[in-house]
Order: C-alpha cells, then structure tokens, then sequence
C-alpha cells in the first residue's frame, strides 16, 4: 500500500510540470441541463500552465440570459486518453450571485466538471458537463447541470 502511495503522490512530482501553455476558454452552452427552466450561458475560463504534473489552476466565470453568474478558481488536471483526446476533472469553489436565476441556497457554491477535448496544435476544441451545488452546507441545496461547448486557445509567450 505504501508502494502505491509513493506512486501516485511523489513519482509525479519527480516527473516536474509538463510543458504546456495556459489556456484561454471561450465557452457556450445550456444551464441547469437536466433541470425544468434550462437558461443559455456564455462563459470564459483561464487555466494556467501545468505546476505539477499534470495539475492546472483554473479562474473563470458565465453569465446566463438572466444575469445569473457565478465566479470560481480552482484545480483542474489533463488525463490524456491518447494523444489528441484529453479529459479533465475539475473542482473549483466559487461566487454565485442568483439575479433571475435559480436559488441555489448559498452564494458559496462548488463546481465539479469534467470535459472531454480534442487536441490540435496545442487548441482544444471541447464538451465540459458540470455540476454546481453547495455540498448540503444549507438546507435548500438544488444543484443545478450544465453542459457546455468550448474553445481553448493556447497562451504562448
């Protein structure tokens, strides 16, 4: 179990950051998914370059048709299936502010996504589904599903 431990948590690290730029996101999609009142949203995210192995900070923000928004930064971390297919979980705590939208219960909330990319010269073209909810810190705590479609643009110096 030890050996497995070691694994995971420091050959990583001896391994150092990949190289890879940071990345600029653009995204659209549809809020509260599989909800009854699914709102359109625009969203933009920035992830930084990798710090540890595969590991990435991420701050973002989308606003919905009715100025619903919600503001984050977090962790993400690139899985590559092969060469040109990335999937990466995330989890980012966050700001939500209602305005015409649906009451989540908090303004605290957490975003827990995964997105599955294509890769082509450092772009990725992707499908992220995320789930934001506040983990049960109040007694009203919907949550709410949303899948967005993405544009990542490498940041090269």
């Amino acid at each position: 179990m030890k050996k497995l431990l070691y694994s995971f948590l420091i050959l990583p690290g001896m391994l150092g950051a990949i190289e890879e730029p940071p990345l600029l996101s653009i995204g659209a999609g549809l809020y509260n998914v599989t909800g009854n009142h699914k709102r359109f949203f625009g969203q933009l995210e920035y992830k930084f370059a990798p710090f540890y192995w595969h590991l990435r900070p991420q701050v973002g923000g989308f606003i919905t048709e009715r100025w619903t928004t919600f503001f984050y930064g977090g962790i993400a971390c690139d899985f590559y299936l092969v060469d040109k297919i990335v999937l990466t979980p995330s989890f980012s705590p966050g700001i939500y502010i209602q305005a015409g939208g649906r009451d989540l219960g908090l303004p605290l909330e957490f975003r827990s996504g995964l997105c599955f990319a294509l890769v082509r010269d450092g772009y990725r073209i992707g499908l992220d589904f995320f789930h934001l909810s506040h983990s049960k810190l109040a007694k009203k705590n919907p949550g709410v599903n949303s899948l967005v479609v993405s544009l990542s643009i490498p940041i090269r110096k």
